[in-house]
């Protein structure tokens, strides 16, 4: 009698069904969500820009959305987009609070949109060991988010908003405000 393989259990097809199955949910789909992000950042042009729209899986994703290459999405699925959105190169937007953008926006390069947050005020454990806090981004129609800007979880953008380059937006904004600085503060109003 010929002895078997001391492998040939795990090369079996039930058994390697089986295992993939029970490592799907923790293991493998989210390596399979990043791999996937990773090859539809990379599609140069408007093929790209419609490919990323169809096929990232957003919440809502209106008509003329161009989402130019090397843009990284957070958990699309929690995200919602409008109409005539521009989203540019190198953007990051977390959705794991959720995310809603509204008509009209532009969304400029290297901007980053937040809708989580660690927490951090039990000083007795670290800071990573604390359950994140989760705040939904608004961004409403009308608005333009300038070059680096940080928009942090929670924040309501209201209509017609001008958010200029490099600002950190911690607070809700006005109407047709132009907003600047670090921590941003309004600067001026659009007529």
């Amino acid at each position: 009698m010929r002895a078997r393989h001391p492998l040939s259990h795990y090369l079996r097809i039930e058994w390697a069904s089986a295992f993939l199955r029970s490592k799907w949910e923790y293991l493998i789909k989210p390596e399979w969500y990043q791999w996937k992000m990773i090859l539809l950042m990379h599609i140069p042009g408007r093929i790209g820009c419609a490919i990323r729209r169809q096929a990232m899986g957003f919440r809502r994703c209106g008509r003329d959305v161009l989402i130019f290459d090397h843009v990284w999405f957070q958990a699309p699925w929690n995200i919602s987009v409008g109409d005539d959105v521009r989203i540019h190169p190198t953007a990051f937007l977390d959705g794991i609070g959720g995310i809603e953008i509204g008509c009209h926006v532009g969304i400029a390069s290297g901007v980053q949109i937040y809708s989580q947050n660690h927490g951090y005020k039990d000083k007795c454990r670290l800071y990573y060991a604390q359950p994140c806090e989760l705040g939904k981004v608004v961004i409403e129609d009308d608005v333009w988010v300038g070059g680096g800007s940080l928009i942090l979880a929670g924040v309501r953008i209201r209509e017609g908003s001008i958010i200029a380059a490099g600002s950190v937006v911690t607070k809700d904004t006005e109407p047709y405000s132009v907003i600047a600085g670090v921590p941003a503060k309004k600067i001026g109003e659009r007529e």
